[in-house]
C-alpha cells in the first residue's frame, strides 16, 4: 500500500493554506488528522501489509510527522530518501556529479528572479528547489515564473534535473531527474 501524505492523508487545501502562512514545514509540521493516523497505525501494524507513505517533504519532517508509526515505510522528497519499515537509517539515492552540482547553477538564477518579484520565496531540499510565488502579484508572478522556467531549462541542460512550472501551485520546481 502506497499513500501520499499531502493531498491524500492531509487535504490539499490545508497543505496550501499552511504553506501560504509558513512557506515550509520546518519546525511547523502539518500532521494528518487523528483519524487518518489511527487508520495508518492499524494497517501498518498488520504484518500482512506493506505500507509506505510518500511525500515531497524532507526526511526530517516526514520522520517528525509519521516516524513513530511502527511498520511504516517512508519516502521523502518523492523517493529521494527512503526509510524502510523497521529501520532507523534513511537511504538516499545516488547522484551523478552533475546532479550534485545543479544547485550551484540554479541558486543565482533563483536569486535574480527573487529580486525582481515581490512576495516570492524559495524552498531548498536535497533533491529539489522551488521558487514560490503565491504571495506575489498573480499576473506578474506567473509572467516571471514562465521567464524563470525558460532560463532554468536553458542553463541547466545536461545537469540531470527537470524543470517544471505549476500554475496551480504557483511554483517553479527544479528536481533531480527521476525523483
Amino acid at each position: 500500500i502506497v499513500l501520499g501524505l499531502d493531498g491524500t492523508l492531509i487535504q490539499q487545501e490545508k497543505v496550501l493554506e499552511h504553506l501560504k502562512l509558513f512557506h515550509d514545514f520546518v519546525g511547523r509540521s502539518l500532521d494528518p488528522p487523528a483519524a487518518a493516523l489511527h487508520c495508518l497505525e492499524s494497517i501498518a501494524s498488520d504484518s500482512s501489509n506493506s505500507v509506505h507513505v510518500i511525500s515531497g517533504r524532507s526526511a526530517s519532517d516526514l520522520s517528525a510527522c509519521l516516524g513513530r508509526i511502527e511498520g511504516l515505510g517512508l519516502a521523502a522528497e518523492l523517493g529521494f530518501s527512503v526509510l524502510k519499515p523497521g529501520e532507523n537509517h534513511w537511504t538516499k539515492r545516488e547522484l551523478t556529479l552533475a546532479q550534485e552540482r545543479w544547485k550551484d547553477a540554479a541558486r543565482p538564477i533563483f536569486e535574480r528572479f527573487m529580486l525582481r518579484t515581490n512576495g516570492v520565496y524559495t524552498q531548498w531540499q536535497e533533491s529539489v528547489a522551488r521558487w514560490c510565488y503565491h504571495n506575489a502579484d498573480p499576473d506578474y508572478g506567473r509572467f516571471q515564473a514562465r521567464q524563470l522556467t525558460a532560463v532554468l531549462k536553458e542553463q541547466l541542460k545536461g545537469a540531470g534535473v527537470s524543470v517544471s512550472h505549476s500554475v496551480a501551485k504557483c511554483q517553479v520546481e527544479v528536481r533531480i531527474a527521476g525523483v
